[in-house]
């Protein structure tokens, strides 16, 4: 007879905290973190968590560079390009003078410098 009001006052007390939890969408982040989780235990073994673990940090690193608002405008911008030459093939000149007259552009000329540079550094890596 005791306990029970205070039971009654705490399964109350339960109920609405649930209440609140459902309404911020608690519990459909829940649903969908265990539907993530099922994908990664049927996908991904003990070892390969562990270096994904391992290396989580170099991963990070990579995003956070990758949020950089002049590697977002860099992607931006060579997609934007992609598209265009994609979508209107009359923007490139690819006939030899044409090329010879682009590699004039000091744009281009610095392009085609980075792109060496990256192929230099991936280059270092594989050997």
């Amino acid at each position: 007879q005791d306990a029970g009001p205070l039971l009654r006052d705490a399964f109350l007390q339960l109920v609405e905290d649930l209440d609140v939890l459902e309404q911020k969408g608690y519990f459909a982040l829940l649903q969908e973190a265990k539907r993530l989780m099922d994908i990664v235990v049927a996908n991904f073994t003990i070892e390969d968590m562990r270096r994904l673990g391992t290396n989580m940090e170099t991963f990070l690193n990579v995003f956070k560079e990758l949020t950089q608002p002049e590697v977002v405008t860099l992607v931006r911008n060579a997609l934007n390009a992609y598209s265009e030459g994609v979508e209107q093939p009359a923007l490139l000149n690819t006939s030899t003078w044409g090329l010879l007259k682009q590699m004039r552009d000091p744009e281009v000329q610095r392009g085609i410098a980075m792109t060496l540079r990256i192929l230099r550094t991936v280059g270092k890596t594989q050997a």
